[in-house]
C-alpha cells in the first residue's frame, strides 16, 4: 500500500504551520520563568504541544490521503457440464454417473489451487452447481456461452471447460454462439458416436387448430438406422380409438421415410393424438417411439370482414396474416362494388380507408357500434379524418386535410392490453415508415397505445397503433397506410412473416376476445409440461364486481380414463389458487364450483399437459460440435481418459495469468478517527505530565 498526502491549498503553508507550532510551544517552554520541570522534560512537553499544534493547524489546510492498494486477481475457470437427459440414455450413462462425475470433481479440486474454479450446469437453464441430475428436457450449449460471456465480461476469465454430449436441441449453433469469444474453449467429448439400431419417430406435421367433424392431416416422420429387413408398425389413436395403422418394411440401414393420414376430428375441445411405432426388434433407445401431439376442435371459426375503400397491397398482407391462423375465416367486399353486408354475420369488421372521402358509409359504421361489432381502423389518404374522428372514440385527429409524413413504429413496452415479444417489437420497429396524418392527436381517457410514431428517428407521444375501449365492445385504429412494406421486409429481414404476422394477429384476437363479464371465473394456461407445476386461479366477485375471497371454492379433475380428482382452492390477495403440481401427460378436463349467499356459481375448463422429450430423439453423441468449439476458441478437444492431462495443459499453455491491478483511495485526513485521538492523546498526555510534576 503506497500513501501520499494532498492539501488543497500551497504546500509552502506546510512551513508556516510547522513555524506556527513552533512559535506556540515555544511561547509555553522557552524561557518561562513558572516552568518548574527539568530541560528534558521540558523538551518533551514542547515536542508534544508542537505536534499538537501542527496537526490541527494541518487540519485546517483540508488534506488528503491518497493510498494505492494493490490487489493480484486469480484467473477464472469456468466448467461447464450437461445436465440434459441424453446424458443418462446412451450406453455409457453408468460411466457418465459415476465414473466421470468423481474426474470432473477432481478436476475441480486440482484446478482450484491456482485458479478461481466456477462450476456451472446448462440445459434448459444454466445454473450454478457442481452436482448434475441429468434431468434437464433440452440441451442448449448457446444459452450457456451466452451467460459466461455476460457474467463475466470485464473480469479474468482465462478459459471456459465444456463437458457433454455435442447434442444440442435449443439455442443457436455452439460455434457460431461462440464466435465472439475471446478465450480459449476445452471441450470434453462424453456419449458414444457410433451408429446403434435405432427406429424412431422424427416428426409430425399437424395443425393444432381444426374443426369439428373436419378431415384434417397429419404427417409422420419416421427413421431408422442399422435396422434393414425390420417390419414395423405404425399406430395412430386418436378421439378415444385406434384409427390408422401402417405396415412398414424398413428397406436399407438408413431409412428415413413420411406418412402422411386423413382423420377426422371428433367433438369440440382439446384431444390427444397418439403415434406409436413399433417394432419387432429390440432397440436401446425406445423413448423416441411415442410421440404425442395436441389439437383443439372448435364449432366454427370466427368471421372477419375486410371493408375497403379500393384495392391496396395493405389489404393483402392483412388478409395473408389472418391466413396464418386456422380459425379465423376473412372475407374481403369493397365498398364501390355494393355488396349487401350484414354486420351481425362476423365477429370483427377491419375499415380499410373507411369511412373515406368519396364514400362515408356512415349508415354502416352507425350499424356496426349499434350492434357492438368490433371495428379495426386502418387510415390512409383516402380517409375522411372528420368522419373517422366521429366513429373512432380513442384518438382525435387535428390536421390540415391533404398533409401526410412518414413514421416508424416506438413500440410502448408498458402497453397493457396484451403481451407481445420483445423480439418481434425490436424487428417492427426496424421495418419502413407508413403514412401518417400530419397534425396533433388527442388520445381519449380509455385508449391504450400500443405503437407510438418515430419521425425522423425522433420518439413522439403520437400513437401509430391504438385502442379503445368502452363498456360495450372494443375498437382499435392503425393511423397509417403502407404496411404492406412491413409484411414485406420483415421476410426480407428475418426470413418469415411472424413479427408482422404476431402484431395483426394478436390486436385481431384482442379485438374479437368477448369480455368475461362472469362473478366466477378460474383461469390458467391451455398447456402445461409435464415438468412445471400446474397453477390455476380462480376469481369470484359480489353484485358490486367486488373481489371475494371468503367462500370455499372446489374443483373436480377428471383425465382422459374419466378418473376423478376432488381439490380446493386456497385464497390469496384478492384471488384463490390451486397448485395441482405435476401431472402425467394428458388431456384434463375441470369443473370448479362455488356459492355466495344464495347463488352458486361453476365454470369448466380444459388444459393440456405436454411432455415430449426432445433429448430421447438423438443419443448419438455430436462430436463434431464440440471439436469446432475447441477449434474455434483456439483451445483442444479430450477425451474422458485425457482428463487428467488437462490441468498440465492448461499450465503449459500460459493461457491463464494473474491480472495485477491497483486501486486508488482518497480519504480526508479530518474524516480519520484516529487523527482525532492521536490529537487528544497528545493533548491529554502533555496535561498530565504537566500535572504530575506539579507545573503550572
Amino acid at each position: 500500500m503506497f500513501t501520499d498526502l494532498i492539501i488543497s491549498y500551497s504546500y509552502w503553508l506546510l512551513l508556516l504551520a510547522a513555524v506556527a507550532g513552533l512559535a506556540y510551544a515555544a511561547l509555553l517552554y522557552y524561557k518561562n520563568n513558572a516552568n518548574k520541570l527539568s530541560v528534558f522534560w521540558t523538551m518533551v512537553l514542547f515536542v508534544l504541544r508542537f505536534i499538537s499544534v501542527f496537526i490541527l493547524l494541518l487540519l485546517l489546510l483540508s488534506p488528503y490521503v491518497k493510498t494505492k492498494k494493490k490487489y493480484t486477481e486469480k484467473p477464472i475457470v469456468v466448467m461447464g457440464m450437461d445436465n440434459s437427459r441424453s446424458m443418462m440414455l446412451g450406453k455409457d450413462s453408468l460411466f457418465n454417473k459415476q465414473t466421470f462425475s468423481g474426474q470432473w470433481r477432481k478436476l475441480m479440486e486440482t484446478l482450484g489451487e491456482k485458479y478461481q474454479v466456477e462450476p456451472y450446469l446448462f440445459g434448459e437453464a444454466v445454473k450454478k452447481s457442481a452436482s448434475p441430475d441429468y434431468k434437464d428436457e433440452l440441451s442448449d450449449y448457446s444459452q450457456f456461452i451466452k451467460y459466461v460471456s455476460e457474467e463475466y465480461n470485464g473480469m479474468n476469465l482465462g478459459t471456459v471447460i465444456m463437458a457433454g454430449d455435442g447434442i444440442y436441441n435449443a439455442g443457436v449453433e455452439p460455434v457460431f454462439a461462440a464466435s465472439g469469444f475471446s478465450v480459449p474453449f476445452f471441450t470434453v467429448a462424453l456419449g458414444d458416436t457410433s451408429s446403434v439400431a435405432d427406429a424412431k419417430i422424427t416428426d409430425v406435421r399437424y395443425n393444432s387448430l381444426v374443426y369439428k367433424d373436419n378431415v384434417f392431416p397429419v404427417e409422420v416422420n419416421i427413421s431408422a438406422e442399422m435396422l434393414k429387413g425390420v417390419d414395423a408398425q405404425l399406430l395412430i389413436s386418436a378421439f378415444g380409438k385406434s384409427q390408422y395403422k401402417k405396415e412398414i418394411t424398413v428397406t436399407n440401414d438408413h431409412f428415413n421415410t413420411s406418412y402422411r393420414f386423413n382423420l377426422q376430428a371428433g367433438e369440440t375441445g382439446k384431444h390427444r393424438i397418439e403415434i406409436r411405432l413399433n417394432l419387432q426388434e429390440e432397440e436401446l433407445n425406445k423413448y423416441n417411439n411415442v410421440t404425442n401431439i395436441f389439437i383443439d376442435v372448435f364449432n366454427n371459426a370466427q368471421k372477419i370482414l375486410i371493408l375497403a375503400n379500393s384495392p391496396h397491397p395493405d389489404i393483402s398482407a392483412i388478409n395473408q396474416a389472418l391466413a396464418s391462423v386456422t380459425n379465423y375465416e376473412t372475407e374481403v367486399v369493397y365498398l364501390k362494388d355494393g355488396h349487401t353486408i350484414n354486420v351481425q354475420d362476423f365477429d370483427l369488421v377491419i375499415l380499410h380507408q373507411v369511412p373515406s372521402i368519396s364514400q362515408p358509409s356512415d349508415y354502416l359504421i352507425n350499424e356496426l357500434m349499434n350492434k357492438d361489432v368490433p371495428i379495426l381502423f386502418v387510415l390512409g389518404k383516402q380517409s375522411s379524418l372528420p368522419r373517422f374522428n366521429q366513429a373512432f372514440k380513442g384518438v382525435n385527429v387535428l390536421t390540415s386535410i391533404g398533409k401526410f409524413e412518414e413514421a416508424r413504429a416506438d413500440i410502448n413496452p408498458l402497453f397493457p392490453r396484451f403481451s407481445f415479444d420483445p423480439e418481434f417489437s425490436a424487428q417492427l420497429e426496424n421495418l419502413p415508415p407508413v403514412i401518417v396524418p400530419t397534425g396533433n392527436y388527442v388520445l381519449a381517457e380509455n385508449a391504450s397505445v400500443f405503437a407510438y410514431q418515430k419521425i425522423s428517428n425522433i420518439s413522439t407521444d403520437f400513437p401509430l397503433v391504438v385502442f379503445y375501449d368502452n363498456q360495450s365492445t372494443k375498437t382499435g385504429a392503425l393511423l397509417g397506410e403502407g404496411i404492406w412494406l412491413w409484411r414485406m421486409h420483415d421476410y426480407v429481414n428475418n426470413g418469415n412473416f411472424e413479427a408482422f404476422d404476431s402484431f395483426l394477429n394478436k390486436s385481431v384476437q384482442y379485438l374479437v376476445a368477448k369480455k368475461d363479464k362472469r362473478f366466477f371465473r378460474v383461469t390458467g394456461k391451455n398447456e402445461y409440461r409435464n415438468t412445471e407445476n400446474i397453477i390455476l386461479q380462480a376469481e369470484l366477485y359480489n353484485d358490486s364486481y367486488e373481489a371475494v375471497t371468503t367462500a370455499e371454492v372446489s374443483l373436480k379433475l377428471t383425465d382422459e380414463e374419466n378418473r376423478q380428482f376432488n381439490y380446493l382452492f386456497s385464497p390469496e390477495g384478492d384471488i384463490y389458487i390451486l397448485d395441482l403440481k405435476h401431472l402425467p401427460i394428458g388431456v384434463y378436463r375441470y369443473l370448479a364450483q362455488t356459492q355466495l349467499g344464495t347463488k352458486k356459481y361453476e365454470t369448466r375448463g380444459e388444459f393440456i399437459v405436454s411432455g415430449q422429450s426432445f433429448e430421447s430423439k438423438r443419443l448419438k453423441a455430436d462430436h463434431r460440435a464440440l471439436f469446432g468449439l475447441a477449434e474455434a476458441g483456439n483451445g483442444q478437444m479430450l477425451y474422458p481418459d485425457e482428463l487428467a492431462k488437462l490441468a498440465q495443459l492448461l499450465t503449459k499453455s500460459n493461457l491463464l495469468k494473474k491480472r495485477i491491478y491497483f486501486e486508488e483511495k482518497l480519504s480526508g485526513l479530518n474524516t480519520m478517527p484516529w487523527v482525532i485521538l492521536l490529537v487528544l492523546f497528545l493533548l491529554s498526555l502533555e496535561w498530565f505530565l504537566r500535572k504530575y510534576f506539579g507545573s503550572y
